[in-house]
């Protein structure tokens, strides 16, 4: 395409992304992503919705304290249930994982045993074999479990990522060649 073209680039790519995200993802790029002097872009979006496999019933919501990560107590909407799930506690920390419907993905959720324990402390005490013995040493429990509705979402810039990896020619004008 021609980079020059900012409304024509702006208009496809989102439209590519809008249409392949099937609306989860209507823009992926603004006007100040692109510049006339591009020759390529590298994007890539990813959407994953799915239900849980003990989905939370509307009428067992309800607005009540969550404690962020800075500390600070906001009222939120709380969903609740009681359900066996895969459960795991010691000194630090309890997990619990949430199978989503289609038995393939599940979601660990953690909280700090102690409630004076940061989000930095309790995940600086995370490694890959934690991790590991945490979810290899879950047992089924019955769980009363709260936790707030929620979105998640994130953008991630990759181009240092990138040049950390050894990608350098392809960001620097004088020796990027995307002739062929």
């Amino acid at each position: 395409m021609d980079f020059s073209q900012t409304d024509e680039v702006l208009l496809h790519v989102n439209d590519w992304c809008n249409t392949n995200t099937k609306g989860m993802i209507p823009q992926i790029l603004n006007r100040s992503d692109i510049s006339p002097s591009d020759v390529a872009l590298l994007l890539n979006s990813v959407f994953f919705k799915a239900q849980w496999y003990y989905g939370f019933e509307e009428e067992h919501t309800s607005m009540q304290d969550f404690t962020t990560a800075n500390g600070e107590k906001v009222q939120v909407p709380m969903m609740s249930q009681v359900t066996v799930f895969d459960y795991f506690e010691d000194e630090t920390l309890q997990a619990v994982k949430l199978p989503y419907r289609n038995d393939s993905y599940s979601m660990t959720l953690l909280l700090p045993t102690d409630e004076s324990m940061s989000l930095d402390e309790l995940l600086n005490t995370i490694t890959s074999e934690r991790w590991k013995y945490v979810t290899t040493n879950m047992q089924k429990k019955k769980v009363i479990l709260q936790m707030p509705r929620f979105n998640a979402s994130t953008e991630q810039d990759l181009s240092l990522p990138l040049k950390e990896m050894g990608v350098k020619a392809a960001f620097d004008l004088s020796t990027a060649d995307f002739s062929g």
